[in-house]
């Protein structure tokens, strides 16, 4: 079903405003200049209000359809991506919030990508099976988790980067631009301790419904396992961080390890969902 010609220009905008934006910080992150990095957070902020009227536009004309599919997913994903970010920048007990936006080169590529390939609504009938509040609590608590563990990716990969700058004495680059070591690893840390609730919803409201659409399905198929494999590498990560005091280059790493695990999910129910 062809998609309503006024999403075409709100989903476009949106599209543009997100490059501009991450294309700022990324000048921001090389250059140093801070009239860059003001132009990149209006146009986040610009971005982030065109995409909240563009999710509500395809509750009215999508058919009323909302978080009922992989593409919504992706869609409130990212704009909870940015939303996250946004509030980042309101972190300002450690670190210069100037060099905060610096790290908008990482996360705005990550909102763009989702964005993007979630694509436009299709206008596609839920069958009423599908309608039940438990698939809502579902749906919307991974999307969350999903938008906070990718600003944790985003500040881990900065982190990364940073710190083997650091290690190479390269303290010239444009990545010492990026806020100190211990604020993009406390950062990371809050987003992983956001998120993990809202995955362990997910994943229970997730079992539960699936149980209740086929009773003689498997227990465990390859989305869950997946996804149970993402819920206890994040739950380590969190165990390791406060029993063993893990900090740093190996958190980061676990982290960018547990997203990878949730992306795999998402690609394997793109791929269950078929063709659009």
């Amino acid at each position: 079903m062809p998609w309503h010609p006024f999403l075409a220009w709100l989903f476009g905008g949106v599209g543009v405003l997100y490059a501009l934006s991450g294309a700022g910080y990324f000048g921001l992150l090389l250059r140093g200049d801070e009239r860059l990095g003001r132009a990149a957070h209006w146009a986040l902020l610009w971005a982030l209000a065109l995409h909240f009227l563009f999710l509500i536009s395809v509750a009215l004309f999508a058919h009323g359809t909302i978080l009922w599919s992989i593409d919504e997913l992706l869609r409130w994903g990212s704009w909870g991506v940015a939303f996250s970010y946004v509030l980042t920048l309101q972190f300002k007990r450690r670190g210069d919030p100037k060099r905060l936006r610096a790290l908008g080169a990482f996360v705005l590529p990550l909102v763009l990508l989702f964005f993007l390939v979630a694509g436009p609504p299709r206008g596609v009938e839920v069958p009423e099976r599908f309608r039940s509040l438990l698939r809502l609590i579902h749906i919307a608590s991974n999307a969350l988790g999903l938008a906070a563990f990718a600003v944790a990716f985003a500040t881990s990969i900065a982190y990364l980067f940073a710190e083997r700058a650091l290690r190479r004495k390269q303290a010239r680059t444009s990545l010492s631009r990026l806020p100190p070591l211990d604020t993009l690893d406390a950062m990371a840390l809050r987003m992983v301790w956001l998120g993990f609730p809202l995955l362990t919803i997910g994943a229970v409201t997730g079992a539960f419904w699936a149980m209740r659409l086929d009773p003689n399905s498997p227990p465990i198929g390859w989305n869950q396992a997946m996804a149970l494999i993402e819920w206890v590498l994040f739950g380590v990560l969190l165990l390791l961080r406060v029993v063993a005091g893990w900090r740093g280059r190996r958190a980061a790493w676990g982290t960018l390890l547990g997203f990878l695990v949730g992306c795999a999910v998402l690609v394997g129910y793109a791929i269950r969902s078929g063709p659009r």
